[in-house]
């Protein structure tokens, strides 16, 4: 059969086997009659084949192990993750992988944001599977501050009183 002996996966991929042996007739150990079978569960796998002469043989058994995806979330410095304009937020994955591959098309496990959006982190773990999540970044536009006086002179002494204006925009909330 092939492939190699004991194949590993990751879970939620698939693994052909087939016959390398022409036969009449095919009965896996799963009860499917094809040459090949796609295999995704974690199990052991072993066919019995006929040839043209009625002779039956059967395999070896194959057994194919799953490798369960990496389980992460993607902590912020700033928690919950809203910061104003200006500032900016560490996000880091919360286990180690062997590769890291963010929808900014940074390659390092953790990396500095300053702008609003969905930043997405595909980690690839020691058994080269791979997961992916998601955090949500809100970042507030700086108040406008503006500042008025019934006069537009002052000698060193005097004071004047002065009138602020501040203007707050709100672009979105975090959910």
């Amino acid at each position: 059969m092939v492939p190699g002996r004991n194949p590993i996966i990751c879970q939620n991929d698939t693994i052909t086997l087939s016959s390398s042996i022409s036969g009449i007739s095919y009965k896996w150990n799963t009860n499917q009659t094809t040459k090949s079978i796609i295999v995704s569960l974690a199990g052991k796998y072993k066919l019995t084949l006929t040839d043209v002469n009625g002779c039956i043989g059967v395999s070896p058994e194959i057994e194919v192990k799953v490798n369960q995806l990496p389980q992460f979330t993607i902590n912020s410095s700033k928690n919950p993750p809203v910061f104003c304009d200006r500032d900016s937020s560490l996000l880091t994955p919360s286990i180690n992988g062997i590769k890291y591959q963010w929808n900014t098309n940074q390659s390092t496990k953790n990396i500095y944001v300053k702008s609003t959006g969905k930043y997405i982190l595909t980690l690839t773990d020691n058994n080269q599977c791979s997961n992916s999540n998601s955090v949500d970044v809100l970042v507030n536009i700086l108040p406008k501050v503006k500042a008025n006086s019934s006069t537009n002179e002052i000698c060193f002494g005097e004071s004047i009183t002065l009138l602020v204006v501040v203007r707050i925009y709100i672009i979105g909330q975090m959910e």
